[in-house]
């Protein structure tokens, strides 16, 4: 692929898109993943840079249409980050025989994109998680539901977005974006050294993590 480091977003279409599975996400010394090409597998089809999307600028829209709403269930909004839309709309599409798919924290708290069926499973898509999230292979996932004609609401970063558009190929009627306005994750590696250091100073397991709870702070941890 003719693109640098420092340009890369790690959006994980190449890695998708490659039939050689020949590109796999690398990480480097501050956490953040890169594709790395094994070369003695690569046939050099040039589907990763046909799907990369800062190869491939995606056209944007100039002139969106823009509204303001806020979830009215006060519970649903205390277990957000904001007003609690995003649970809303993908009520709608699970309701609807739809999938969601978003980022939701692990068993330790590493944060990655899993599939939503059903809608007692939406709070672990809820709450903001400020750092790069495992995409793994998930846009083959949505891929799938949508050649079935499967209604798909995907929430992620622009870059995320960027890069499933890139490698879907084309619009889909059953295909719902969600953008998260980002400015940029922090190192994952800090991240995960922070975590280790809670747990050591307090010698305690960690039972919650919130990035926007400024009442309780943090992390809840119990003994």
């Amino acid at each position: 692929m003719n693109i640098s480091k420092k340009d890369c977003t790690g959006c994980t279409a190449c890695v998708n898109v490659c039939p050689q599975k020949c590109i796999n996400m690398t990480k480097d010394r501050e956490g953040f993943t890169y594709p790395k090409i094994d070369k003695e597998k690569c046939v050099y089809c040039n589907l990763c840079e046909h799907v990369c999307p800062i190869i491939n600028k995606p056209v944007l829209k100039r002139h969106p249409i823009i509204y303001a709403a806020i979830n009215s269930n006060n519970l649903i909004r205390e277990n957000s980050s904001s007003g609690g839309v995003f649970y809303l709309l993908a009520n709608v599409v699970l309701n609807n025989g739809g999938v969601v798919f978003g980022a939701a924290f692990s068993p330790d708290f590493r944060v990655t994109h899993i599939k939503c069926e059903r809608p007692e499973d939406l709070y672990k898509l809820q709450g903001s998680k400020y750092v790069q999230s495992d995409l793994n292979h998930i846009f083959r996932d949505v891929k799938q539901a949508l050649l079935r004609k499967i209604p798909v609401y995907f929430s992620g970063t622009p870059c995320q977005i960027g890069g499933l558009q890139q490698y879907l190929g084309r619009n889909y009627d059953e295909l719902i974006c969600q953008d998260i306005i980002c400015h940029g994750v922090p190192s994952p590696e800090v991240y995960v050294r922070y975590i280790e250091a809670l747990k050591k100073q307090y010698n305690a397991q960690i039972e919650k993590l919130e990035f926007r709870n400024k009442r309780k702070g943090l992390v809840q941890l119990s003994n």
